[in-house]
């Protein structure tokens, strides 16, 4: 008893009121009796609203709820049981306690009060004290009913949101269960504390070979028996303890013994607030590390064959283009025969540029190929380009538009052999799919320039860089969007049947890779039956320098000034061997030869060259170990070393420089190329011949009249490709084509016949009309 009395205290408190705080309404006929209680109720700090009116009482009552009413048993006209059964009946008034007035003691008028709802009843004429102490007491009464009810309330609530946390947690119970046993991963609990494995699902089991009853409660030690396997698990385990993820590639062991390839992944998990538990899921990934091996292997295989094939084929063609050139330097040839070795070399050359191009996308995918930016007139590139398609749209009832849709600036920096690349392979994609309409190439600015710098620029050339998006547009067959993603693909083609027997597939796929090198994306919205557009912006910098070209012919050297310089050629190729000594040989350099590096290190310690041109790759000793012997020797350490190789994915020039040489050429490679190399290395002063050179086509007069300017801005971009070759059959077209343009065709062909690329450019520029 005296344990609920205490509960009972401890759960209901009387509160300390504050009276003022309270409305009390006094319903009573009588002015004296309104008068009386309302002055002793304010006296005592009450809000006191007076009402002789029972009908306005109750409207009152129901607007304002006022705490407690002093209501008059006896009034004129109303009866007063009748309105606190009205009060009562209310679900917004019942709580409101009514104390009933009468001036008689009749105990049927006491006892039909309490029947209809009062909770007291005071008897004229009034004591104050007890009026006051009864309107205490039941406002007391009604203060703790309240907290009584909101305490009810709590816990009402209280035990339904408990109720929905325990279904909740039962739920959640289930589902991670469900999960646990269900999941295709390995998983398994671990105790931090013990290294005991708590849980051990099914995908545990078929990876690892151990059964739920052989894993769960065994120390994670008695699964890895390998010694160091134990020591990095243990490791993982105390990092989970203080709270750290953990995700590796490690082995683990079956029960069989066998090993498995997996991805780790542990998480702690806090139980009572406390991270008592590890959770670790393993992800067999041994097919995917096969697979990734595989794909090393092959993709080495692939740059290993690339490799050689370039040495295979740069090999042969650095004799024929060294040969070519030093056959151009003999002055008993004639005119014809030296315009057969230009075809030689220029035939080689296109070769070459074949070679390269394939190599750069090669480059491309193993992600070494580099953009090589220089300054170009982006007016002119762009003119040239399409005087090249209005040449091949020509045969096709289509119209081709260049349209700039903004000032372009007239000088940037770009690799415009890649961007030419890839807007030519784009218009003939167009030209190829388009039987009628058009197609159309769009230029121009997306944003304002700003000012910029670029680190590969000289700050007296690089002040601004502009967006620029170039569009190539068609009313072709168009592609379906099930197909879009798809023709950037090796070897897709779209279109019909018929057309897609021409070509390769490799275009857009050369396109896409091209631009993603340029740093930019290669975009495409298409309608089957309405045509493509192909876009893609480019951030160029722009220049305010001048393309430079040298006016003058190249003067052909003929020897240096003295003293005799010594040359040792270093090359396992022969053809090789050959044309680099008879080149230096005849400008005067004394050269001993030898065909693989230990013969070369030998014959450099009998007769110390001035320099050695070493080949890096080579039989019974490569050039890299070659030039490492030399450095080591105290009589010849100081010697210069060029090195040259045909290779193109390793990194010769690096690693020849990291050994010891001084300076590195790629085969094939000019032979002013070499010049430079030996002037400075050897510090030349060079002799030049100073007889004119025998004229392969001779032309006479002086007055030129030149082609059409489309027909210029096709040439003027064939020789900044350096395409001199194309440039001859050009020349020799237009010297045909009318008698007024035959002088100048006559000198366009002489020149690019005899390799002055930078006269033919001067030729160009001269006639070409600026925009």
């Amino acid at each position: 008893m005296k344990t609920a009395k205490k509960f009972i205290g401890n759960m209901l408190t009387v509160p300390k009121i504050d009276y003022t705080k309270y409305t009390v309404l006094i319903v009573d006929d009588s002015q004296e009796s309104l008068h009386f209680l309302t002055t002793i109720l304010k006296r005592h700090g009450y809000n006191v609203q007076a009402m002789r009116d029972g009908h306005e009482a109750l409207l009152f009552a129901q607007k304002n709820q006022p705490d407690l009413i002093l209501l008059d048993v006896r009034m004129q006209n109303i009866d007063c049981y009748e309105i606190c059964q009205h009060l009562k009946g209310d679900e917004e008034m019942r709580h409101i306690p009514v104390i009933f007035l009468n001036a008689g003691r009749e105990i049927l008028d006491k006892v039909k009060a309490f029947s209809v709802g009062g909770v007291d009843y005071i008897t004229k004429p009034f004591e104050p004290e007890e009026v006051l102490a009864r309107i205490k007491t039941h406002l007391s009464l009604r203060q703790l009913q309240k907290q009584l009810e909101e305490k009810n309330r709590i816990q009402a609530v209280t035990a339904i949101e408990n109720a929905q946390l325990y279904q909740d947690i039962q739920q959640e119970k289930q589902l991670f269960e469900a999960l646990f046993l269900n999941s295709p991963v390995a998983t398994a609990m671990l105790n931090l504390d013990t290294h005991l494995i708590v849980s051990w699902n099914p995908a545990a089991e078929r990876l690892f070979g151990y059964t739920q009853t052989e894993a769960v409660g065994q120390h994670i030690n008695k699964l890895l028996t390998n010694q160091k396997m134990r020591v990095s698990a243990i490791g993982y385990t105390d990092q989970i303890a203080e709270s750290n993820d953990v995700r590796v590639i490690v082995q683990r062991a079956r029960k069989n013994g066998s090993l498995v390839d997996v991805e780790l992944l542990a998480v702690p998990v806090t139980m009572n607030g406390k991270r008592r538990l590890g959770l670790v899921l393993y992800h067999n990934i041994t097919d995917l590390i096969q697979a990734r091996r595989a794909a090393e292997i092959a993709n080495q295989a692939k740059s290993e064959f690339l490799s050689n094939m370039s040495h295979e084929l740069r090999t042969p063609l650095n004799g024929i283009l060294g040969y070519a050139q030093l056959l151009k330097r003999d002055k008993t040839l004639t005119a014809h025969q030296l315009d057969g070795i230009d075809i030689i070399y220029q035939s080689g050359e296109h070769l070459l540029n074949l070679i390269n191009d394939i190599l750069d996308l090669t480059k491309i995918e193993t992600h070494r190929f580099k953009i090589e930016p220089r300054t170009v007139n982006l007016p002119n590139f762009l003119r040239g380009i399409t005087a090249m398609i209005n040449m091949q749209i020509s045969p096709k009832n289509i119209s081709f538009h260049y349209e700039i849709v903004s000032n372009v600036p007239a000088s940037v920096q770009m690799d415009d052999r890649a961007l030419g690349q890839i807007l030519i392979h784009l218009l003939n994609n167009a030209i190829k799919f388009t039987d009628e309409g058009s197609v159309t190439l769009r230029v121009g600015e997306t944003n304002i320039c700003g000012t910029s710098t670029f680190d590969e620029l000289d700050d007296a050339t690089s002040e601004k860089f502009c967006k620029i998006r170039f569009e190539v547009i068609d009313t072709g067959i168009g592609i379906a969007q099930d197909k879009v993603e798809r023709i950037f693909l090796p070897f897709e083609k779209g279109g019909d049947i018929l057309t897609q027997a021409e070509g390769t597939g490799l275009g857009l796929t050369i396109c896409k890779r091209l631009v993603g090198a340029m740093g930019s994306e290669l975009n495409i919205k298409s309608q089957l039956g309405r045509g493509s557009n192909f876009w893609f912006d480019l951030a160029l910098p722009v220049t305010v320098a001048n393309v430079e070209r040298n006016q003058g012919k190249a003067k052909t050297i003929i020897g240096y000034k003295t003293p005799k310089r010594k040359i040792l050629v270093v090359d396992d190729n022969k053809s090789n061997r050959f044309v680099l000594i008879n080149l230096l040989k005849s400008i005067g350099f004394s050269v001993a030869e030898a065909k693989n590096g230990a013969i070369a290190v030998e014959k450099a310690q009998a007769m110390l060259p001035d320099a050695i041109i070493l080949d890096l790759v080579m039989p019974v000793m490569d050039g890299y170990e070659a030039a490492r012997k030399i450095r080591q020797i105290p009589t010849i350490q100081n010697v210069v070393i060029i090195a040259i190789s045909a290779g193109v994915f390793s990194d010769d020039g690096v690693q020849s420089i990291s050994v010891g040489c001084d300076a590195f050429l790629a085969k094939p490679f000019e032979m002013t190329s070499l010049f430079a190399l030996l002037e400075t290395q050897l510090s030349l002063e060079w002799l030049y011949d100073t007889q004119p050179q025998p004229q392969s086509i001779p032309f006479e007069g002086n007055s030129q009249i030149p082609p059409p300017q489309e027909k210029l801005h096709v040439l003027y971009n064939l020789a900044l490709m350096g395409d001199l070759m194309e440039i001859e059959e050009h020349a020799k077209q237009i010297a045909e084509s009318d008698e007024k343009f035959a002088p100048f065709g006559h000198e366009l062909h002489q020149l690019a016949a005899n390799l002055e690329d930078d006269r033919v450019i001067a030729l160009l520029e001269k006639y070409i009309d600026e925009e």
